[in-house]
């Protein structure tokens, strides 16, 4: 893996110097902040949509006071008879359950929009599902941290660390001859 060190911050350039797998910490705690900025923004948005619906609610419910009140009085006035008034009561029940209806309805379809967006965010940002954003992140970080960790196993003689070390071995034994002929 090739990182171009004039392009990360001085501080950055600093902290890592020669030993890219520094970089692997760095990679894994950005990953969880991420993730806890992630969850931060669905909390947020589960509470905005309750506090909308609460807004809602409260709208309605005031607005169907007002409508009662108008109903109430408008009938109250042309209805005073009680024999009238039993007529004007059941015409109330039957409108205050219509109205309830429609924000109970309405309540409902918001309430199963928020549980459907809750179920796609937590889809979303489950580190244990691999198909996810957040899972495959997750992925692609192990198979750097691998691929790092297997670049500097002197041990495996296709990696960099043992190329640089044999490499190494023979300059010093070509250097060494050299000097020896010299003094020869």
């Amino acid at each position: 893996m090739q990182i171009d060190k004039s392009k990360l911050s001085p501080e950055a350039q600093e902290y890592i110097k020669d030993d890219v797998s520094k970089l692997i910490p760095l990679i894994e705690v950005g990953v969880k902040v991420m993730t806890h900025i992630q969850t931060d923004q669905d909390v947020q948005y589960v509470k905005t949509e309750f506090e909308k619906l609460s807004l809602t609610f409260d709208k309605k419910s005031a607005d169907l006071l007002k409508s009662f009140e108008k109903t109430m009085t408008e009938q109250l006035g042309r209805n005073f008879d009680p024999a009238i008034a039993d007529s004007y009561l059941g015409k109330t029940v039957n409108f205050l359950r219509e109205q309830m209806k429609d924000v109970k309805d309405e309540i409902d379809k918001r309430m199963k929009d928020v549980a459907e967006t809750y179920e796609k965010l937590s889809k979303a940002t489950d580190l244990d599902n691999e198909t996810s954003p957040i899972g495959k992140l997750k992925g692609l970080v192990k198979d750097v941290q691998q691929f790092v960790e297997t670049q500097f196993d002197t041990e495996n003689r296709s990696s960099f660390a043992s190329k640089v070390t044999h490499a190494a071995f023979i300059l010093f034994r070509y250097c060494f001859a050299s000097s020896l002929t010299r003094f020869s």
